[in-house]
């Protein structure tokens, strides 16, 4: 992710291929390996709501979807964040991550009010800087980063999640699909964070292989899987980007009215996609944001 938090993963990455040589076999074969580049449209069948991270299945018609989303609005009580910022798909609590690799969870004051942060118990690798973590619809699965590498671990809701297991490696920033039973990450391409968005058929704790999906041909990440599409962020040089979409149907744009001169990245959105999260540094050190469809 563009920030601070790159600069401390340059240095770790050439130990990365090491580490990787001594990890247990994942859950899927060819882990160390580049994903399949087969064309892949990168968006969810229609007419298919995500659970789990896509948030609310039927909140009822708070916006239209040809509404445009009003300017962002800062997230007050929101702290640093570092990976992600997601939230339950009731949209009453959110989860998130800080710089030291800590995971939590607090209860939504309204949709852009945090409430007091408690620290979740997540077993993590410890490789490098734990972060991004996604959550299943009963919150009784996580999947994260972690030093490159991607994780899942069952448990209860909130945690402890005490038991995590290796599924890929090079690949972070992972969103789960659940309803269509769909695991999104990046996969590091190369030196530096060049980086690919990719999918797998994930279901009954076992993954297929991953496949790049055939988007925009700079560096694209951070995906959200929505009934329409898939909003993304796309690498814009100097360590910032900016919120893509790509439709059913039709080519990828930028989403309008959400994007700053500075770095800006989506994290969660509901399934009505009438709210849309984002990690924005557009007012100086990285913030959350929500951007409301149809508030101008």
């Amino acid at each position: 992710m563009p920030g601070s938090r790159h600069a401390s993963r340059l240095v770790f990455w050439s130990c990365v291929g090491a580490l990787a040589a001594l990890a247990a076999c994942s859950a899927f074969s060819g882990s160390d390996t580049a994903p399949s580049a087969a064309p892949d449209s990168g968006v969810p069948a229609e007419g298919q709501a995500p659970s789990g991270d896509g948030g609310v299945a039927d909140a009822g018609k708070r916006c239209s979807p040809s509404d445009p989303f009003g300017t962002p609005i800062l997230v007050s009580g929101a702290p640093f964040v570092s990976g992600a910022f997601r939230l339950t798909a009731n949209e009453t609590h959110a989860y998130f991550d800080n710089d030291a690799g800590k995971f939590f969870r607090a209860e939504m004051n309204g949709f852009d009010s945090v409430g007091v942060a408690i620290e979740m118990t997540v077993a993590t690798a410890q490789i490098g800087t734990p972060s991004s973590a996604s959550l299943s619809a009963d919150e009784t699965t996580i999947f994260f980063e972690d030093g490159f590498r991607l994780f899942r671990g069952p448990g209860s809701p909130g945690g402890p999640y005490t038991h995590v297991t290796h599924i890929a490696d090079k690949s972070g920033q992972p969103f789960y699909d659940e309803d269509r039973n769909l695991l999104y990450s990046s996969f590091y391409t190369g030196g530096g964070f060049d980086r690919q968005l990719q999918r797998a058929a994930y279901a009954n704790d076992a993954a297929a292989a991953f496949s790049l999906l055939a988007l925009d041909s700079r560096s694209n990440y951070s995906a959200l899987a929505t009934k329409s599409g898939l909003y993304y962020a796309v690498d814009i040089g100097n360590g910032n980007a900016d919120i893509y979409f790509k439709p059913l149907s039709g080519a990828e744009l930028a989403v309008a009215g959400v994007n700053s001169q500075n770095n800006d990245e989506p994290v969660w959105i509901s399934a009505d996609e009438c709210h849309l999260y984002l990690v924005s540094s557009r007012d100086g050190p990285k913030q959350v944001y929500i951007a409301i469809r149809g508030a101008l």
